[in-house]
């Protein structure tokens, strides 16, 4: 349902309790650990919803476990099917007085649940012949929607339903209710007479002592009934059958109308209702209900994110590790030099980024700056004030630029292994130009790893998630500069670094020596991290301000399958779901919001287009392929999905990407899977190393030309610095 919201049951249960929307067939309640499950329902609109989460949250706040439906506990003298109805009419009026609210949410939301049939489809027309505890579900559940024929005894009955307090008065209620009810089905009805040529009845009792004889039969009737259902109800017939049960044996009942003879200790509308709670349920065309999956709480987000002092804290423990040898071979080979040289350099290429940007943002404002009179005298113009009214001192009011903000996301999936690297320069020149420009930013990679991660049933399977904060704005200075030191020993590690000498070789393998267990590399749960940013944006935008939100993706493939979490501790009887993959459609609750798509590369996009929808965002996407085939693959996905069309010409769409390739070094596609703003970069060229060549013109005349090369060179190397700063320019 469209309206999915755990926090409206907490709202109503007034205390820690913990509310799963799941693929369950029917709503439950642990209560042991304080659990309530609501099955997904058809979108009926929110007073449906809202008529049945109260309707639940009451069981949870009310009902001891031995009065739930599906309570195995039996109580003696009380049929299940008696103690739902008149608990039912308990607890919804208890809820209703805690909550007025509510009054006009049951009462429209069972009107639109009685039109649709769910109580049965003919009850409406024979509402006046079913049994008292028929009677009195509907008239407790519709109140003045409907018009129940109660004589005296009948409404006496129901004015005690409604006035139970305790389940023990509920129990107190159902057995007056059955032995009434049961009287009555004892009463010989006018074809049970025979007639005689007097018209007179034969063993007609004198009408004198009916009342006697009548009471005295219904009292004996009443105990026979409850003793034979206490000799079913506890076992006591020594595995003989009745001869109810041998006919039942014996023939199938098919029929979705529940069975029903005067003696069943048995509520129609109940069981109806009960049988067609199905067809409120959400699902598929195919009959199976889409795969639902809940939001991260807090604590789930806590243990997935490693925030940059925790990574520290991780790396120091791994290098004191007594194995480690990572300090001896960081003084043999002098690394620190060699990497803050490599952080300087970082630091110079992008000054004319810097002086670029600025300019641009210079002439922004002056475009768009205004005069205003100050109402201050202008002494050089009092000369004039006979003939010019304006003498007025004026003030030039310079437009203000938007307040930038960034957040990239780095795959560290183990596909990566032989571009992260590239990737790693790559972030270090856009987030030293971010540094220069005052923008706040702060970078995350995303990878599965030894990182246990404790989540609830219906979270998307965390599959060991690890969200490490690699380097941020918001770090103090020497912090800052660690940062920036780790990722110039990670793209050491890949030997992109120029050493000088080929000594380094006996080191930049051992990556594993200064990283810690966050840093591997894993498999690419991007949704899950789409997921946890989709808060982390939130805290980030709040804490800067800011105006204009940039989130960035670099991935090197698609996201990892998705799985609801499904506990296998079964120990309280709570409802188990299979597992779901890749197929179907997929429900995703994120924030305050419900995302419904089919699962795969839609499922991202949707996740992809909630953030820059909730956040006003500029999405940006850097796809990295190592391989031609899946460039022009991917390259062809993105010409239909920008076209809207499902057919492209795939050997002109290849064509051209390879023409606009060759001048930018990557082909650009806007508004395709949920990014403004969409890449195509080839890892396995040298296109992504930072490291320009340096400028030796052949000639003396070719000079002007190979100038112009070799400073296009330069911008274009740098591809991410140069796109982000485009779009924040």
């Amino acid at each position: 349902m469209h309206q999915v919201n755990p926090m409206l049951a907490k709202l109503l249960a007034k205390e820690n309790l913990t509310v799963e929307h799941g693929n369950y067939k029917t709503a439950w309640f642990d209560v042991k650990n304080r659990v309530l499950g609501l099955p997904i329902w058809k979108d009926h609109g929110k007073d449906v919803y809202d008529l049945l989460v109260g309707h639940e949250v009451g069981h949870a706040l009310y009902t001891p476990y031995e009065g739930i439906h599906s309570s195995n506990e039996e109580i003696k003298g009380c049929p299940r099917d008696y103690i739902n109805v008149v608990e039912d009419a308990r607890i919804e009026r208890k809820i209703r007085e805690t909550y007025p609210g509510l009054i006009r949410t049951f009462k429209t939301g069972y009107k639109k649940l009685f039109d649709s049939g769910l109580f049965g489809d003919d009850i409406a027309s024979r509402k006046d012949s079913l049994k008292l505890i028929d009677k009195i579900n509907l008239k407790a559940k519709l109140a003045d929607l409907i018009d129940i024929d109660f004589n005296d005894e009948e409404m006496q009955l129901y004015y005690e339903t409604m006035n139970t307090q305790t389940f023990s008065d509920v129990c107190t209620v159902v057995k007056k209710i059955l032995a009434y009810t049961q009287g009555e089905d004892d009463k010989p009805s006018e074809d049970q007479y025979s007639v005689n040529e007097d018209d007179q009845p034969i063993d007609s009792p004198d009408e004198d002592d009916n009342n006697d004889s009548s009471e005295e039969n219904e009292t004996e009737s009443g105990e026979e009934s409850e003793e034979e259902l206490e000799s079913i109800v506890e076992g006591q017939t020594d595995g003989e059958k009745l001869p109810e049960e041998e006919e039942e044996s014996e023939t199938k009942i098919t029929s979705a109308e529940p069975e029903h003879t005067g003696h069943e200790e048995i509520s129609e509308t109940d069981q109806m209702f009960r049988s067609n709670e199905e067809k409120l349920l959400d699902v598929n065309s195919d009959g199976n209900q889409s795969l639902f999956i809940s939001d991260y709480n807090q604590k789930e987000r806590d243990q997935m994110i490693v925030p940059y002092a925790k990574l520290a804290e991780s790396r120091a423990e791994n290098i004191g590790q007594p194995t480690n040898c990572w300090k001896e071979l960081e003084a043999k080979y002098d690394v620190r030099t060699h990497c803050n040289k490599y952080i300087k350099e970082v630091k110079k290429a992008v000054q004319p980024a810097v002086k670029e940007f600025e300019m641009k943002k210079a002439a922004f404002q002056w475009q768009r700056a205004a005069e205003a009179k100050t109402g201050s005298i202008n002494v050089d113009k009092l000369y004039s004030y006979k003939y010019n009214e304006d003498i007025f001192a004026r003030v030039t009011n310079m437009a203000d630029a938007k307040n930038h903000g960034l957040m990239l996301l780095v795959d560290y999936s183990g596909s990566m292994y032989d571009v992260i690297g590239n990737v790693i320069q790559q972030t270090m020149h856009m987030v030293s130009f971010c540094k220069a420009v005052n923008i706040p930013f702060t970078v995350y990679a995303f990878t599965t790893t030894s990182n246990y991660v404790d989540i609830r049933n219906n979270a998307m399977d965390a599959d060991e998630l690890a969200m490490v904060e690699l380097i941020s704005s918001d770090l103090k200075k020497k912090d800052y500069e660690e940062a920036m030191y780790n990722l110039a020993l990670r793209a050491f590690s890949k030997g992109l670094i120029d050493y000088g000498n080929d000594q380094h070789k006996e080191y930049i393998f051992n990556y594993r020596l200064y990283t810690s267990r966050y840093e591997e590399f894993g498999s690419t749960p991007l949704n899950q991290a789409l997921m946890v940013s989709n808060d982390l944006v939130k805290k980030f935008i709040k804490k800067h301000a800011i105006q204009k939100f940039n989130f960035v993706t670099i991935t090197d493939g698609d996201a990892n399958r998705v799985r609801a979490y499904r506990s296998q501790d079964n120990d309280n009887d709570m409802p188990i779901s299979p597992t779901y993959s890749n197929s179907g459609n997929i429900r995703v609750n994120v924030g305050n919001k419900s995302i419904e798509c089919s699962v795969g590369r839609p499922l991202t996009k949707a996740l992809m287009d909630n953030i820059r929808k909730t956040y006003n965002a500029n999405t940006i996407g850097f796809f990295i392929s190592d391989r031609s085939a899946d460039f022009n693959y991917r390259c062809v996905g993105a010409a239909m999905a920008q076209s809207g069309d499902d057919w492209v010409d795939h050997t002109a769409v290849k064509k051209e990407a390879g023409k606009e390739y060759r001048k930018n070094k990557c082909v650009e596609f806007n508004n395709v899977f949920g990014y403004n703003n969409y890449y195509m970069l080839k890892g396995a060229s040298k296109d992504l190393d930072t490291n320009a060549e340096e400028f030796n013109p052949t000639t003396t005349k070719s000079i002007g030309n190979d100038f112009k090369k070799f400073s296009k060179s330069k911008k274009t190397n740098k591809v991410l610095m140069q796109k982000i700063g485009a779009a924040v320019a």
